[in-house]
């Protein structure tokens, strides 16, 4: 039976090729994705069973929206893949469900989606963890409109490959991760326009 699970949790998030970064990987400060980075996570198993459960229910309610939509862009020698959670192509509407809590490199990675669909207007939708609240304290959207760059989005290749650190983000402050960089240094502010 033990077999059976594990290897459903395999599956789930298969080996990738070295050359081969998931979006997620890369809008994070290098050390917080090589810290975070291990074969299981309990949080991010019950925040892809929160994903597909609004997924259904959107797809359900009307087929325009698309879950799990498949995107990808070659950089130098480097692919960096994505899953955009729900895509409508009618009303041109990208969404980014997230079960944590607000971090710059949420932005980072909705404004990378957009850079594949220009034209789109992203929410990052925000779906609490705390109990005892009513629905309308439990969700929160933010409106993103400004895409990531393709030059931009090579910053952030070559900083996670070089380890150099978040993107000249404030970073730290939403970080939880023990780190030098806490110590004293601070990370400049956005400089990316519209955010």
């Amino acid at each position: 039976m033990k077999e059976l699970f594990v290897e459903l949790l395999r599956n789930e998030h298969p080996p990738k090729g070295s050359n081969v970064f998931y979006i997620t990987e890369i809008v994070n400060c290098p050390l917080v994705s090589y810290l975070e980075m291990g074969p299981f996570s309990f949080d991010l198993l019950a925040g892809t069973a929160i994903h597909e459960w609004f997924q259904n229910r959107f797809v359900l309610k009307d087929n325009n929206w698309k879950m799990e939509y498949r995107i990808s862009w070659e950089i130098d020698s480097y692919v960096v893949v994505g899953k955009i959670d729900l895509l409508n192509e009618t009303g041109k509407f990208l969404v980014e469900i997230k079960t944590g809590n607000f971090s710059p490199s949420h932005v980072l990675q909705l404004r990378a989606y957009l850079n594949k669909f220009p034209d789109f207007t992203g929410f990052l939708v925000y779906i609490q963890k705390k109990r005892g609240v009513d629905y309308e304290d439990a969700v929160k959207v933010l409106r993103i409109n400004v895409p990531l760059s393709l030059k931009e989005l090579a910053l952030l290749v070559d900083n996670y490959i070089t380890k150099k650190g978040p993107p000249s983000v404030e970073f730290c402050s939403y970080c939880s991760m023990p780190c030098k960089r806490k110590e004293g240094v601070l990370v400049s502010v956005w400089n990316f326009d519209g955010v």
